[in-house]
């Protein structure tokens, strides 16, 4: 991507057009290890620019009914890139034990009116096997478990978020159909371990927020970047299957990929790779170093 400075600060275009012509301000946008990584040196030989492909056809299943255990005063804005990043019908059910009435004053006081989402609040407790049953979670599409903001500490919270796991995945275990995505939230990363990466995403909120705070503090400009990342106009990091790209062919490289995305609005990333019952992932790696995926390995873009 490329970051610009104009007279309102600094914007960002991210996977800009083929086309784009920098300017002598503007700075490139690069994943690397570190600093010294970053640093380009200058091209010998611009590659001439290939034929347009066809766009890719997604075949992953679109969600569609959504499950949010717990509540705490991020979850009206987790509802509401739900709204903006909708296309099509989309449910949300939330399970919690704080009030109706103040969830509901909360989403009032910050103005979210939901129109391309039906949100469903339901007042009870997802630690009790009993009740949640009765909401059958295997049925839904992808079930998220929000660290609960009423606790006094964060291992109170934590602790509350594991049992509520526990309880989930005795569950799912008898729901052998299909298993929804499963994101848990965390507040202390020692507790990450208890989660096993085959069943489930963990994300320590605290921990994400310190390394964005971080990136920024060192450079200024990367607050653009990270907007144009998250925020539901710009551009969006997309998971898709190796197969939907590469066919049946799955020895490739990330170039080999690259140039199947060009004129796409797409760049490849890296890859998603499962190995010994544990999924890694594969970021920037040497453009021309060669992958033997598997049927179930995934690609990672980035699309404007």
């Amino acid at each position: 991507g490329i970051v610009s400075q104009g007279p309102q600060g600094f914007f960002c275009t991210l996977v800009p057009e083929p086309d784009h012509i920098l300017c002598e301000n503007d700075k490139v946008v690069v994943i690397a290890e570190d600093d010294i990584k970053s640093q380009l040196s200058e091209v010998d030989e611009l590659k001439p620019i290939g034929p347009l492909r066809p766009p890719i056809q997604s075949t992953e299943k679109k969600l569609r009914n959504i499950l949010i255990l717990g509540w705490n005063r991020r979850v009206p804005l987790i509802l509401n890139e739900f709204e903006c990043y909708s296309r099509g019908k989309t449910t949300l059910t939330v399970l919690s034990r704080t009030p109706l009435e103040a969830r509901l004053e909360r989403q009032s006081h910050m103005g979210l009116d939901f129109k391309s989402v039906q949100v469903s609040h339901i007042l009870g407790d997802y630690t009790s096997t009993t009740e949640l049953k009765t909401y059958q979670p295997g049925s839904f599409d992808a079930i998220v478990l929000v660290a609960s903001d009423w606790s006094d500490t964060d291992a109170l919270t934590d602790a509350r978020t594991i049992l509520g796991y526990l309880v989930l995945m005795e569950l799912l275990d008898k729901h052998r159909v299909s298993r929804p995505a499963i994101l848990v939230e965390l507040l202390d990363a020692s507790n990450q371990d208890l989660f096993s990466q085959e069943n489930c995403e963990v994300i320590v909120s605290p921990l994400i927020v310190s390394h964005f705070l971080s990136q920024v503090a060192l450079r200024r400009e990367l607050n653009t970047v990270f907007e144009n990342l998250f925020c539901p106009e710009g551009a969006e990091v997309t998971i898709v299957p190796a197969t939907s790209i590469l066919g049946s062919t799955l020895t490739t490289s990330l170039e080999q990929v690259q140039e199947i995305l060009f004129g796409q609005g797409g760049i490849s990333l890296g890859f998603r790779i499962h190995e010994k019952r544990q999924i890694k992932t594969v970021l920037n790696p040497p453009r021309k170093q060669e992958f033997q995926l598997e049927i179930n390995d995934k690609i990672i873009i980035l699309f404007r």
